[in-house]
């Protein structure tokens, strides 16, 4: 009998999957809703401050009022807003953001197989697809280094590299996946690309 993905599970993996694919997708949304907007939590609410699937608050705000609006709460040193890269970004940021989307998706959809395998008590099937996911993670890896490589613009190769290191430090393992620091990498390229 198939037993079905705790909830909590599946609501890890798919926060996860909107922070690890979420920058391949900002060029298609309107320029307010940029990388760097947060997530409904898994609750369902969207007021800032209200704890996602990991009962932290999303990154950028604070359980204070005024959270990332600049009040009380605010951070005192908030990140700064890069101005676009130039150079050949065009070409690396499109090549980038691809890569992200795809291997991404591939990383993902290798670790749900694995914890439905895990659940359905199936070693083999989730031996494989744990396998799998650690390979899409090196390749996804070895791509973000070759574009950071590429860049000709100083910040984007840099950020770049900095997503390519945080990516290396994965593993086929929902806790394994530090989502503040893939928000804030993310919203950087975002922000370099033009996204």
């Amino acid at each position: 009998m198939r037993r079905p993905l705790p909830a909590a599970v599946i609501t890890t993996v798919v926060l996860t999957a909107v922070l690890l694919v979420g920058s391949g997708c900002a060029a298609e949304r309107p320029r307010g809703e940029a990388s760097g907007t947060a997530a409904p939590s898994a609750s369902g609410s969207d007021v800032p401050g209200a704890p996602g699937a990991s009962g932290m608050p999303p990154a950028g705000s604070t359980d204070a009022p005024g959270g990332a609006t600049g009040g009380p709460g605010a951070p005192a040193n908030p990140p700064p807003v890069l101005p676009p890269a130039g150079g050949n970004a065009k070409e690396v940021c499109a090549a980038a953001l691809k890569t992200n989307t795809d291997m991404g998706t591939a990383f993902i959809t290798e670790m749900v197989t694995m914890m439905q395998a895990t659940s359905d008590g199936d070693n083999a099937a989730a031996t494989a697809a744990q396998g799998r996911a650690q390979k899409s993670l090196a390749d996804w890896t070895g791509a973000l280094r070759g574009h950071a490589a590429e860049a000709s613009d100083a910040t984007l190769k840099s950020t770049l590299g900095d997503l390519a290191t945080q990516v290396s430090t994965m593993k086929p393992e929902a806790n394994s996946i530090d989502e503040i620091k893939l928000e804030s990498l993310n919203e950087r390229i975002g922000q370099l690309c033009g996204t």
